[in-house]
């Protein structure tokens, strides 16, 4: 069975991407199948993995709004090792699109449907927005999410 990790943070610069790739290529690395998936429109997460988010021609967007299979839109990372989920500009439209769309929560979980049998690991590299509608479906999908606290401060 597929596990489903979700890295957030309601704050910026904190490391969600860095976190998330570095996830992907390290589970990779024990031979575990890995898909990345990037909700946030900067694309970082797929720039991180090697991967022109302008190059895409499909992305998290397409999946989102139900326009294509999500199977179309992955992209392997040939530096990651990993598959990856890509995303772009574009998914700020998805936010807006859906905002009316009952059950749009569960869109990321239903078309994960399609391809959760050919991972071990699904990350979700989430934007940064508490009720970012991305950030609910990925929340809503997931085994396990992680929060960084950002109250935690080190003393040396």
């Amino acid at each position: 069975m597929v596990k489903i990790i979700s890295i957030a943070n309601q704050k910026g610069g904190v490391g969600k991407t860095t976190t998330s790739v570095n996830l992907s290529a390290s589970l990779v690395a024990y031979k575990k199948r890995v898909l990345l998936i990037d909700l946030d429109p900067q694309g970082n997460a797929t720039m991180g993995s090697g991967i022109n988010k302008q190059s895409c021609k499909l992305s998290v967007y397409h999946i989102l709004t139900g326009k294509n299979p999500t199977a179309e839109a992955i992209v392997h990372s040939n530096s990651g090792k990993y598959d990856v989920l890509p995303a772009n500009r574009d998914l700020v439209a998805a936010e807006v699109e859906l905002m009316k769309e009952i059950g749009r929560e569960s869109r990321l979980k239903i078309a994960l449907n399609e391809v959760e049998e050919n991972y071990d690991y699904i990350i979700n590299s989430l934007v940064t927005q508490k009720n970012n509608n991305n950030n609910k479906n990925a929340q809503c999908n997931s085994n396990m999410c992680t929060n960084y606290n950002n109250d935690q401060r080190r003393h040396s």
